[in-house]
C-alpha cells in the first residue's frame, strides 16, 4: 500500500509509540483519571496533534523539512495539556503549563523517532513553485493597475 493511502495508519502507529511516554509525563503532572482511559485519550490527542502538524505542513506546502528537534516535544506538550484540561477543566492552566513544560523538556527523542516523524510529512511535489516565483504577484499588479 502506498504511503499516501496509509498516512492515517502511520500517524496512529506513531502516536501509539509516543503514548507511554506521554502517560508518564501526565502522571508526573498529577493528571488524574483511569490509567486505560487516560492512555486512550493521550493516544487520540497525540494523533490529533500529529494530524494537525501534517495538515499545516501540507497546507503551507513547505519545500524543505520542517521537522526539527522541537517538533516532537511541542506535539507531546500540546497533547498532554489538552488531555489534562479535559480531565480537570477547573485546574489552573498556568500552573499546569508550568509543570508540564519542564517535564516534556526533559524528554529525549532518538534520531529514529525524529526520522519516523519526518516520514509522516509529505514531500513537496517537484512541479510546485514557491509563491514568490509563481507569477501571481505580477498578474495581481497588472489587474490592480487596470
Amino acid at each position: 500500500m502506498s504511503r499516501r493511502y496509509n498516512i492515517a495508519g502511520s500517524i496512529d502507529d506513531f502516536a501509539a509509540s509516543m503514548t507511554d511516554r506521554a502517560l508518564r509525563v501526565a502522571r508526573q503532572a498529577s493528571v488524574a483519571g483511569d490509567s486505560v482511559a487516560l492512555e486512550l485519550q493521550l493516544w487520540k490527542s497525540l494523533a490529533g496533534q500529529l494530524e494537525r502538524e501534517v495538515g499545516l505542513h501540507r497546507w503551507l506546502r513547505y519545500g524543505e523539512s520542517v521537522v526539527h528537534n522541537g517538533t516532537l516535544p511541542q506535539i507531546m506538550h500540546r497533547a498532554i495539556l489538552d488531555v489534562a484540561h479535559e480531565q480537570g477543566p477547573n485546574r489552573n492552566q498556568r500552573e499546569l503549563e508550568s509543570v508540564v513544560r519542564p517535564l516534556v523538556a526533559e524528554l529525549s527523542f532518538s534520531n529514529d523517532e525524529h526520522r519516523d516523524l519526518e516520514r509522516l510529512f509529505p514531500s513537496r511535489e517537484p512541479t510546485t513553485r514557491r509563491l514568490g516565483r509563481s507569477g501571481i504577484l505580477r498578474r495581481l499588479q497588472v489587474v490592480a493597475l487596470n
